[in-house]
């Protein structure tokens, strides 16, 4: 896939046809160094941010679950944990990095249920409960949505066998 461009032809219906239950691994990383993005490389940052791109990465995503790793730094979503915690019950290393738009309710979906969660809630994600590896960096959000340490205490205690690496 690193050769495919979105605009001709047959490149997203591959993109989304490689993304089944036998993929163990997917990365859609976004180049932030404007001097390494080369045309085509440009043109899937414009579709993988646009809303029919992140609507064909949450499909394809529902559709993965065997994946054992995924890197989707800088586009990470609330919306994309929650399908990755509801759909890769396998999932041992997840890096979100630089994805400002992940906040304490995205990284709480990767926890599965919780007790407490009351009445009329919606229900709750199956979880990432193999996850070793988490790599993001709650100071790159903004002020409003910093990760509260509550959070980062929750993924720890329902996430047994995350590694904590100092």
């Amino acid at each position: 896939m690193q050769v495919a461009t979105p605009s001709q032809p047959g490149h997203l219906f591959s993109f989304s046809v490689l993304c089944g239950d036998r993929l163990g691994r997917l990365i859609l990383h976004l180049h932030t160094d404007s001097g390494l993005l080369t045309p085509r490389s440009r043109s899937w940052v414009t579709f993988l941010t646009s809303e029919p791109g992140l609507q064909l990465t949450l499909n394809s995503l529902a559709q993965c679950s065997g994946l054992s790793s995924l890197y989707i730094q800088h586009i990470a979503t609330d919306a994309m944990l929650a399908v990755v915690a509801d759909t890769c019950p396998r999932l041992t290393l997840l890096d979100i990095s630089f994805s400002s738009l992940v906040t304490d309710i995205g990284l709480v979906h990767l926890c599965g249920p919780l007790m407490g969660a009351g009445p009329g809630s919606s229900r709750a994600p199956a979880g990432c409960k193999y996850l070793r590896e988490l790599y993001f960096n709650p100071q790159n959000s903004e002020k409003e949505n910093q990760i509260m340490p509550q959070v980062i205490a929750c993924l720890l205690r329902h996430l047994h066998m995350l590694q904590v690496s100092l």
